[in-house]
Protein backbone atom coordinates (compact mmCIF):
# COMPACT_ATOMS: atom_id res chain seq x y z
CA UNK A 1 0.00 0.00 0.00
CA UNK A 2 2.63 2.67 0.72
CA UNK A 3 4.79 1.91 -2.66
CA UNK A 4 1.27 2.42 -4.33
CA UNK A 5 0.37 5.52 -2.52
CA UNK A 6 3.81 6.95 -3.63
CA UNK A 7 3.58 6.23 -7.01
CA UNK A 8 0.02 8.05 -7.09
CA UNK A 9 1.37 10.69 -5.73
CA UNK A 10 4.49 10.58 -8.12
CA UNK A 11 2.02 10.45 -10.57
CA UNK A 12 -0.16 13.80 -9.47
CA UNK A 13 2.96 15.92 -9.32
CA UNK A 14 4.27 14.29 -12.13
CA UNK A 15 1.03 15.50 -14.04
CA UNK A 16 1.10 19.33 -12.79
CA UNK A 17 4.61 19.96 -13.46
CA UNK A 18 4.25 18.52 -17.02
CA UNK A 19 3.79 21.04 -19.64
CA UNK A 20 0.25 19.16 -21.42
CA UNK A 21 -1.03 21.43 -23.46
CA UNK A 22 -1.43 25.36 -24.66
CA UNK A 23 -4.99 26.78 -23.39
CA UNK A 24 -3.69 29.63 -21.76
CA UNK A 25 -1.64 31.90 -23.32
CA UNK A 26 2.54 31.63 -22.39
CA UNK A 27 3.75 35.14 -21.30
CA UNK A 28 7.10 35.31 -22.76
CA UNK A 29 8.11 39.58 -21.19
CA UNK A 30 11.40 40.58 -21.31
CA UNK A 31 13.07 37.93 -19.36
CA UNK A 32 13.27 35.29 -21.86
CA UNK A 33 16.29 36.10 -23.31
CA UNK A 34 15.86 33.22 -26.13
CA UNK A 35 12.68 34.36 -27.21
CA UNK A 36 13.54 37.87 -28.26
CA UNK A 37 15.26 37.07 -31.80
CA UNK A 38 13.12 37.11 -34.80
CA UNK A 39 14.56 33.60 -35.68
CA UNK A 40 15.51 30.52 -33.83
CA UNK A 41 19.17 31.06 -33.38
CA UNK A 42 22.08 28.45 -32.37
CA UNK A 43 24.00 29.83 -29.34
CA UNK A 44 27.50 29.43 -29.57
CA UNK A 45 28.73 28.91 -33.02
CA UNK A 46 32.21 30.06 -34.15
CA UNK A 47 32.99 33.10 -35.81
CA UNK A 48 33.95 31.00 -38.94
CA UNK A 49 30.63 28.94 -39.28
CA UNK A 50 28.90 32.30 -39.28
CA UNK A 51 30.63 33.81 -41.66
CA UNK A 52 30.56 30.50 -44.21
CA UNK A 53 26.75 30.66 -43.62
CA UNK A 54 26.26 34.02 -44.09
CA UNK A 55 27.77 33.49 -47.32
CA UNK A 56 25.69 31.19 -48.44
CA UNK A 57 22.89 33.57 -47.77
CA UNK A 58 20.34 34.42 -50.70
CA UNK A 59 20.83 37.95 -51.67
CA UNK A 60 17.04 39.77 -52.94
CA UNK A 61 14.20 37.81 -53.94
CA UNK A 62 14.79 33.82 -54.56
CA UNK A 63 12.44 31.11 -55.23
CA UNK A 64 10.93 28.87 -52.21
CA UNK A 65 8.45 26.12 -52.33
CA UNK A 66 6.66 25.20 -49.96
CA UNK A 67 5.89 21.11 -49.17
CA UNK A 68 2.61 20.71 -51.21
CA UNK A 69 5.02 22.58 -54.48
CA UNK A 70 3.89 25.54 -54.37
CA UNK A 71 6.41 28.07 -55.79
CA UNK A 72 6.91 32.22 -54.82
CA UNK A 73 9.43 34.14 -54.76
CA UNK A 74 10.34 36.08 -51.95
CA UNK A 75 12.99 37.74 -49.49
CA UNK A 76 14.12 36.87 -46.26
CA UNK A 77 12.76 38.73 -44.11
CA UNK A 78 13.00 37.46 -40.50
CA UNK A 79 11.07 35.00 -38.40
CA UNK A 80 7.89 35.21 -35.89
CA UNK A 81 9.26 32.21 -33.87
CA UNK A 82 8.87 28.92 -36.29
CA UNK A 83 7.14 31.17 -38.55
CA UNK A 84 9.47 32.49 -41.77
CA UNK A 85 8.63 35.63 -42.87
CA UNK A 86 9.24 36.41 -46.51
CA UNK A 87 8.82 39.89 -48.67
CA UNK A 88 7.46 39.69 -51.90
CA UNK A 89 6.83 43.19 -52.69
CA UNK A 90 6.90 46.65 -51.45
CA UNK A 91 4.06 46.06 -48.73
CA UNK A 92 3.19 42.80 -49.19
CA UNK A 93 4.91 39.20 -47.75
CA UNK A 94 4.25 35.86 -47.15
CA UNK A 95 4.51 33.41 -44.35
CA UNK A 96 5.20 29.97 -43.90
CA UNK A 97 5.45 27.79 -40.58
CA UNK A 98 9.27 26.19 -41.02
CA UNK A 99 7.93 22.28 -41.16
CA UNK A 100 6.26 23.54 -44.42
CA UNK A 101 10.38 24.66 -45.72
CA UNK A 102 12.04 21.45 -47.04
CA UNK A 103 15.36 20.77 -45.00
CA UNK A 104 17.71 22.87 -47.56
CA UNK A 105 15.05 26.20 -47.55
CA UNK A 106 15.34 25.90 -43.75
CA UNK A 107 19.52 25.91 -43.95
CA UNK A 108 18.96 28.92 -47.00
CA UNK A 109 16.22 30.75 -44.52
CA UNK A 110 18.72 30.50 -41.48
CA UNK A 111 21.70 31.61 -43.70
CA UNK A 112 19.80 34.73 -44.77
CA UNK A 113 17.59 35.39 -41.46
CA UNK A 114 22.20 36.13 -40.08
CA UNK A 115 22.27 39.05 -42.75
CA UNK A 116 19.69 40.52 -41.10
CA UNK A 117 20.00 43.99 -39.19
CA UNK A 118 19.88 43.58 -35.42
CA UNK A 119 17.32 44.55 -32.75
CA UNK A 120 19.28 44.48 -29.71
CA UNK A 121 19.39 48.60 -29.47
CA UNK A 122 16.20 50.18 -31.35
CA UNK A 123 18.00 53.52 -31.96
CA UNK A 124 21.12 52.03 -33.58
CA UNK A 125 18.70 49.71 -35.99
CA UNK A 126 18.92 49.42 -39.33
CA UNK A 127 15.96 47.77 -39.57
CA UNK A 128 13.29 48.69 -41.97
CA UNK A 129 11.29 49.93 -39.44
CA UNK A 130 13.41 51.15 -37.12
CA UNK A 131 14.61 54.00 -39.84
CA UNK A 132 13.34 57.33 -39.58
CA UNK A 133 11.52 56.66 -36.09
CA UNK A 134 14.01 58.61 -33.26
CA UNK A 135 12.99 62.02 -35.75
CA UNK A 136 9.30 60.90 -36.02
CA UNK A 137 7.96 59.60 -32.75
CA UNK A 138 6.98 61.31 -29.68
CA UNK A 139 4.98 60.43 -26.64
CA UNK A 140 2.69 62.14 -23.56
CA UNK A 141 4.15 62.47 -20.43
CA UNK A 142 2.20 64.51 -17.53
CA UNK A 143 -0.16 65.54 -20.65
CA UNK A 144 2.70 67.31 -22.36
CA UNK A 145 4.54 66.20 -26.00
CA UNK A 146 8.04 65.11 -25.43
CA UNK A 147 10.33 62.86 -28.25
CA UNK A 148 10.31 59.03 -27.67
CA UNK A 149 13.65 58.13 -26.88
CA UNK A 150 14.77 54.83 -28.56
CA UNK A 151 17.82 54.70 -26.69
CA UNK A 152 18.72 51.65 -24.32
CA UNK A 153 15.78 49.96 -25.81
CA UNK A 154 15.31 46.73 -27.80
CA UNK A 155 13.46 46.93 -31.03
CA UNK A 156 10.04 45.37 -30.95
CA UNK A 157 9.89 42.33 -32.52
CA UNK A 158 6.31 43.04 -33.70
CA UNK A 159 4.73 46.72 -34.56
CA UNK A 160 1.03 47.46 -34.56
CA UNK A 161 0.16 50.63 -36.30
CA UNK A 162 -2.96 52.24 -35.53
CA UNK A 163 -3.76 55.04 -38.71
CA UNK A 164 -6.53 57.14 -37.42
CA UNK A 165 -8.04 60.91 -38.42
CA UNK A 166 -9.58 62.84 -36.00
CA UNK A 167 -12.78 63.57 -37.96
CA UNK A 168 -13.86 59.84 -37.79
CA UNK A 169 -15.75 58.34 -35.33
CA UNK A 170 -14.36 54.82 -35.68
CA UNK A 171 -10.85 55.93 -35.55
CA UNK A 172 -11.52 57.15 -32.18
CA UNK A 173 -13.05 53.62 -31.21
CA UNK A 174 -10.35 52.17 -32.51
CA UNK A 175 -8.03 53.95 -30.59
CA UNK A 176 -10.22 53.43 -27.27
CA UNK A 177 -10.22 49.80 -28.02
CA UNK A 178 -6.35 49.48 -28.33
CA UNK A 179 -5.98 51.46 -25.29
CA UNK A 180 -7.97 49.06 -22.79
CA UNK A 181 -5.49 46.02 -24.22
CA UNK A 182 -1.95 47.94 -24.59
CA UNK A 183 -0.76 47.50 -20.64
CA UNK A 184 -1.99 44.06 -20.37
CA UNK A 185 0.12 42.81 -23.01
CA UNK A 186 2.68 45.59 -22.09
CA UNK A 187 2.71 43.12 -18.98
CA UNK A 188 2.62 39.76 -20.51
CA UNK A 189 5.35 40.72 -23.78
CA UNK A 190 7.34 43.17 -22.40
CA UNK A 191 9.31 44.71 -25.81
CA UNK A 192 8.87 41.88 -28.11
CA UNK A 193 6.03 44.86 -29.00
CA UNK A 194 5.22 48.32 -29.36
CA UNK A 195 2.01 50.01 -30.41
CA UNK A 196 2.18 53.41 -33.26
CA UNK A 197 -0.48 55.68 -33.66
CA UNK A 198 -0.23 57.10 -36.73
CA UNK A 199 -2.36 60.54 -37.55
CA UNK A 200 -3.78 61.29 -40.97
CA UNK A 201 -6.61 63.87 -42.81
CA UNK A 202 -6.42 66.26 -39.94
CA UNK A 203 -4.43 69.06 -38.80
CA UNK A 204 -1.89 69.18 -36.16
CA UNK A 205 -3.84 70.34 -33.30
CA UNK A 206 -6.20 67.59 -34.05
CA UNK A 207 -3.42 65.11 -33.83
CA UNK A 208 -2.20 66.32 -30.55
CA UNK A 209 -5.66 66.44 -29.43
CA UNK A 210 -6.55 62.49 -30.32
CA UNK A 211 -3.75 61.41 -28.20
CA UNK A 212 -4.27 63.69 -25.26
CA UNK A 213 -7.99 62.88 -25.03
CA UNK A 214 -7.28 58.90 -25.47
CA UNK A 215 -4.82 59.40 -22.93
CA UNK A 216 -2.35 57.10 -25.27
CA UNK A 217 0.16 54.92 -23.11
CA UNK A 218 2.46 54.10 -26.00
CA UNK A 219 4.36 56.38 -29.06
CA UNK A 220 2.69 58.72 -32.05
CA UNK A 221 3.85 60.06 -34.54
CA UNK A 222 4.82 64.08 -34.86
CA UNK A 223 2.21 65.68 -37.22
CA UNK A 224 4.31 66.56 -40.04
CA UNK A 225 7.49 64.34 -39.50
CA UNK A 226 5.34 60.89 -41.42
CA UNK A 227 7.95 61.28 -43.96
CA UNK A 228 10.85 60.84 -41.86
CA UNK A 229 9.65 57.50 -40.92
CA UNK A 230 9.03 56.08 -44.50
CA UNK A 231 7.98 52.59 -43.85
CA UNK A 232 4.76 53.93 -41.70
CA UNK A 233 4.46 56.35 -44.72
CA UNK A 234 4.56 53.38 -47.05
CA UNK A 235 2.10 51.76 -45.18
CA UNK A 236 -0.49 54.81 -45.05
CA UNK A 237 -3.88 53.46 -46.12
CA UNK A 238 -6.39 55.89 -48.38
CA UNK A 239 -8.31 56.32 -45.37
CA UNK A 240 -8.78 55.96 -41.92
CA UNK A 241 -8.95 53.88 -39.44
CA UNK A 242 -6.67 50.79 -40.47
CA UNK A 243 -4.43 48.49 -38.52
CA UNK A 244 -1.68 46.76 -39.60
CA UNK A 245 0.70 44.41 -38.12
CA UNK A 246 4.17 44.47 -39.17
CA UNK A 247 7.41 42.63 -37.91
CA UNK A 248 10.47 44.71 -37.79
CA UNK A 249 12.16 44.01 -41.11
CA UNK A 250 8.79 45.26 -42.37
CA UNK A 251 6.99 42.55 -43.01
CA UNK A 252 2.99 42.93 -42.70
CA UNK A 253 1.26 40.23 -41.14
CA UNK A 254 -2.57 41.58 -40.60
CA UNK A 255 -3.85 44.42 -42.45
CA UNK A 256 -7.66 45.18 -41.69
CA UNK A 257 -10.16 47.64 -41.18
CA UNK A 258 -11.24 47.63 -37.80
CA UNK A 259 -15.57 48.79 -38.10
CA UNK A 260 -15.63 48.36 -34.47
CA UNK A 261 -14.35 47.33 -30.91
CA UNK A 262 -15.00 43.23 -31.26
CA UNK A 263 -12.66 43.99 -34.86
CA UNK A 264 -9.76 45.32 -32.77
CA UNK A 265 -10.13 43.17 -30.15
CA UNK A 266 -9.73 40.35 -32.79
CA UNK A 267 -6.79 41.60 -33.90
CA UNK A 268 -5.44 41.97 -30.26
CA UNK A 269 -6.30 38.15 -30.20
CA UNK A 270 -4.23 37.40 -32.97
CA UNK A 271 -1.36 39.56 -31.94
CA UNK A 272 -1.26 37.69 -28.56
CA UNK A 273 -0.80 34.10 -30.88
CA UNK A 274 1.90 36.09 -32.83
CA UNK A 275 3.58 36.88 -29.67
CA UNK A 276 3.38 33.78 -27.70
CA UNK A 277 4.82 31.98 -30.69
CA UNK A 278 7.97 33.60 -29.62
CA UNK A 279 8.25 31.55 -26.49
CA UNK A 280 10.43 28.29 -27.39
CA UNK A 281 9.04 27.02 -24.26
CA UNK A 282 5.24 27.10 -26.26
CA UNK A 283 4.71 23.27 -27.06
CA UNK A 284 2.55 24.24 -30.42
CA UNK A 285 5.77 25.70 -31.68
CA UNK A 286 7.84 22.59 -31.31
CA UNK A 287 7.20 20.71 -34.44
CA UNK A 288 8.01 23.25 -36.72
CA UNK A 289 10.91 24.02 -34.41
CA UNK A 290 12.29 20.36 -34.18
CA UNK A 291 12.27 20.70 -38.27
CA UNK A 292 13.94 23.34 -38.42
CA UNK A 293 16.38 23.16 -35.93
CA UNK A 294 17.41 19.37 -37.29
CA UNK A 295 18.10 20.32 -40.40
CA UNK A 296 20.18 23.61 -39.44
CA UNK A 297 22.40 21.57 -36.86
CA UNK A 298 23.21 18.79 -39.30
CA UNK A 299 24.03 22.27 -41.83
CA UNK A 300 26.15 24.14 -39.34
CA UNK A 301 28.06 21.25 -37.88
CA UNK A 302 29.02 18.91 -41.29
CA UNK A 303 32.76 19.59 -40.53
CA UNK A 304 32.39 19.47 -36.41
CA UNK A 305 30.89 18.78 -33.23
CA UNK A 306 27.58 20.36 -32.01
CA UNK A 307 25.94 19.76 -28.47
CA UNK A 308 21.83 18.40 -28.51
CA UNK A 309 19.60 21.24 -28.48
CA UNK A 310 16.78 20.90 -26.31
CA UNK A 311 13.53 22.04 -28.27
CA UNK A 312 11.71 23.47 -25.39
CA UNK A 313 11.35 22.74 -21.63
CA UNK A 314 8.74 20.38 -20.45
CA UNK A 315 8.71 21.72 -17.13
CA UNK A 316 6.49 24.52 -15.61
CA UNK A 317 8.41 27.11 -13.90
CA UNK A 318 5.55 28.25 -11.67
CA UNK A 319 4.70 24.60 -10.71
CA UNK A 320 8.31 23.92 -9.63
CA UNK A 321 8.45 27.27 -7.68
CA UNK A 322 4.96 25.82 -6.01
CA UNK A 323 6.64 22.78 -5.04
CA UNK A 324 9.33 24.10 -3.19
CA UNK A 325 11.83 23.67 -6.08
CA UNK A 326 14.42 26.45 -6.02
CA UNK A 327 17.27 25.51 -8.30
CA UNK A 328 18.81 22.00 -9.54
CA UNK A 329 21.09 20.65 -12.14
CA UNK A 330 20.14 17.52 -14.28
CA UNK A 331 22.63 15.66 -17.06
CA UNK A 332 20.18 14.34 -20.22
CA UNK A 333 21.69 11.59 -21.83
CA UNK A 334 19.85 12.08 -25.61
CA UNK A 335 20.18 9.27 -28.10
CA UNK A 336 20.57 9.73 -31.74
CA UNK A 337 16.81 9.91 -32.17
CA UNK A 338 16.61 12.84 -29.58
CA UNK A 339 15.05 11.06 -27.69
CA UNK A 340 15.91 11.35 -23.58
CA UNK A 341 17.28 7.81 -22.36
CA UNK A 342 18.51 8.92 -18.95
CA UNK A 343 18.50 11.55 -16.12
CA UNK A 344 21.17 11.82 -13.78
CA UNK A 345 20.47 14.03 -10.89
CA UNK A 346 19.94 14.11 -7.15
CA UNK A 347 18.41 16.10 -4.11
CA UNK A 348 19.78 18.98 -2.84
CA UNK A 349 18.66 22.36 -1.41
CA UNK A 350 16.89 23.58 -4.13
CA UNK A 351 14.74 20.11 -4.75
CA UNK A 352 13.40 17.75 -2.19
CA UNK A 353 14.19 14.32 -2.44
CA UNK A 354 10.55 13.05 -3.05
CA UNK A 355 10.46 15.21 -6.41
CA UNK A 356 13.63 14.35 -8.25
CA UNK A 357 12.39 10.64 -9.21
CA UNK A 358 8.63 12.83 -11.07
CA UNK A 359 11.02 15.54 -12.18
CA UNK A 360 13.37 13.48 -14.00
CA UNK A 361 10.80 11.41 -15.16
CA UNK A 362 9.59 14.95 -17.04
CA UNK A 363 12.39 15.59 -18.78
CA UNK A 364 12.53 12.14 -20.43
CA UNK A 365 9.54 13.92 -22.17
CA UNK A 366 11.83 17.04 -23.38
CA UNK A 367 11.69 16.79 -27.17
CA UNK A 368 15.57 16.89 -28.60
CA UNK A 369 17.66 17.83 -31.95
CA UNK A 370 20.21 15.03 -31.28
CA UNK A 371 23.94 15.65 -31.54
CA UNK A 372 25.88 16.25 -34.23
CA UNK A 373 29.45 15.00 -35.42
CA UNK A 374 30.28 15.49 -38.98
CA UNK A 375 26.65 16.14 -40.17
CA UNK A 376 25.82 13.09 -38.43
CA UNK A 377 23.19 12.38 -35.50
CA UNK A 378 25.15 10.68 -32.48
CA UNK A 379 24.59 10.36 -28.84
CA UNK A 380 25.09 13.35 -26.31
CA UNK A 381 24.55 14.79 -23.50
CA UNK A 382 22.33 18.11 -22.15
CA UNK A 383 22.89 20.00 -19.06
CA UNK A 384 19.59 21.35 -17.31
CA UNK A 385 19.79 23.78 -15.37
CA UNK A 386 16.71 25.32 -13.12
CA UNK A 387 17.01 28.63 -11.16
CA UNK A 388 20.27 29.55 -9.88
Amino acid sequence: MKSTAAFRIGRIVLAALVLIGMNSSIASGDNAAASRHGQIRLEGLSGEVLDAMKAKAPKGKQSWNDLQGHAFKGEVAGAIGPIALFRTGKTVGRRLPFDQLSPEDCVRFFSGCLNLPDGADWKASRSAMAKGLSEALVQLREDEIVPFSLEGKAEPELYVLFYASHGVSKSWEMLGAASEQYWELKKAYGSLFEFIYIGMDHIGPENDRMAKEMHLGWPFVKFGTLSRARTLELFRPHRAPEMVVVNRHGVPIIRVDPQNKEKVQEVLGQVKVLLDAFNPDNPQTWKARMHYLRAVQQAVYVNGKGDPIMVGSPLKAEKLKEFGVTGFEATLFVDADGKVSRVSMFAGPGIPEELVTPVSNALTQAPFVPAVDNGQFVEGRYVYVFGN
